[in-house]
């Protein structure tokens, strides 16, 4: 699962409760290089991480291998709502999107 989020310090504050919970979490934002950024993606596509938590930099061109997004925070035009969601269905594969309205 990927989660998406506008702000990227908000990928931080759930990650600590996810992983408080048990749950393997890791971030995927601006806050980290692209060494760290591309060691996170790995983790993900090896299933070593159940939950993804991103910022909108990882709403374009990676092949993640999500069976599921969720836009916990809608974004801010449907270009990047579209992109978001299109996380799951790179190279055939068909998955499930949510998106969160406050």
């Amino acid at each position: 699962m990927i989660v998406f989020f506008n702000e990227k310090h908000t990928c931080v504050e759930l990650k600590t409760y996810l992983c408080e919970c048990g749950i393997a979490t890791d971030t995927f934002n601006a806050l980290k290089d692209q060494r760290e950024r591309e060691a996170t993606l790995e983790r993900f596509k090896r299933k070593d991480l159940k939950v993804l938590l991103c910022s909108d930099l990882a709403s374009r061109g990676l092949n993640t291998g999500a069976d599921v997004v969720v836009n916990y925070c809608m974004p801010r035009d449907v270009d990047t709502w579209t992109h978001r969601v299109g996380r799951t269905g790179r190279n055939g594969n068909r998955g499930e999107s949510l998106s969160i309205v406050k």
